[in-house]
């Protein structure tokens, strides 16, 4: 007789297996130059990027520029190449600043300096300056306040609407169970909102730590996920991409699908906000006074 398994139970073997297929993978390079092994390293998880990511988005390695300023050698760029090109080189790729939606950093292992790295090229890609124009979303905006302004019988002077900068990621395959809330470098967390990553995968001793804003600002959260933090990453990486696309659909998130996953970080470590928050803000007029 057919048993039936919940949906939650194969999402979570599926992400379980990919974990090991990671992690055994990661050790399988042939070559010990640190470049070439770091290589292979970044493929493994391009190859696992293609398998997850929707059909919309490309992943490449290359360098981000905008009009003003451009990115470090990115691991991994995740663009929506669907909607926009790129400039295919020798062995690399010049993706324009409009296309990018997140990047990835890949560490074979952990250490300080790696995280500083991290952080670093975390912080150029924040630095890119773009002139992005009005998109399907801020025109029904526009209209939307229209129409509320119509119904108020007051006059407005359009939106300010402050975007989302490109997503940051980083996955360090072994080592990190030491990264924890209590010791993450003071100089690091006074600006994590320019170059700490919007999510961090440790993957040896499956632990998540992610950048998370709410009106009182910015934290970060620790999850201590286990077995599961592939899974947490990925729904936490699919969240950045959504957010940073105008979609018909409504966008697919992971967690949706597992309820029962436990996404209460185990810490939390405040940090100052250096940006504003990304998001649209109506300019009402001061209404007239009647004559």
């Amino acid at each position: 007789m057919f048993k039936k398994v919940p949906t939650s139970d194969l999402v979570r073997t599926y992400f379980r297996g990919k974990t090991k297929e990671l992690a055994a993978a990661s050790q399988m390079a042939i070559a010990q130059h640190a470049g070439l092994v770091g290589g292979h390293r970044e493929q493994i998880h391009r190859i696992y990027l293609h398998g997850i990511l929707p059909a919309r988005f490309g992943a490449g390695r290359g360098m981000v520029y905008g009009v003003a300023g451009h990115s470090r050698e990115c691991d991994v760029i995740i663009w929506d190449s669907a909607n926009f090109p790129s400039l295919p080189l020798s062995d690399h790729s010049f993706f324009f600043a409009d296309s990018v939606r997140a990047i990835m950093e890949v560490k074979s292992s952990y250490s300080d300096t790696e995280l500083r790295d991290i952080c670093d090229k975390c912080a150029a890609v924040q630095s890119i300056m773009t002139l992005p124009t009005p998109n399907l979303a801020d025109t029904i905006a526009m209209l939307q306040l229209d129409v509320a302004a119509l119904k108020a019988g007051q006059e407005h002077d359009g939106i300010l609407h402050f975007r989302r900068h490109i997503g940051t990621t980083a996955v360090v395959l072994s080592g990190g169970a030491t990264l924890t809330a209590d010791n993450i470098p003071p100089q690091l967390l006074d600006n994590a909102d320019e170059c700490w990553p919007d999510a961090l995968l440790l993957l040896e001793p499956g632990r998540v730590i992610a950048k998370q804003y709410d009106e009182r600002g910015g934290r970060i959260g620790v999850f201590d996920m286990g077995e599961d933090a592939l899974l947490l990453f990925t729904s936490f990486l699919m969240g950045l991409l959504f957010d940073r696309i105008v979609q018909v659909e409504d966008p697919l998130y992971l967690q949706k699908y597992v309820p029962d996953l436990d996404i209460e970080p185990a810490a939390t470590v405040p940090f100052p906000l250096l940006y504003p928050l990304p998001r649209r803000v109506a300019l009402w007029r001061e209404p007239r006074e009647p004559e």
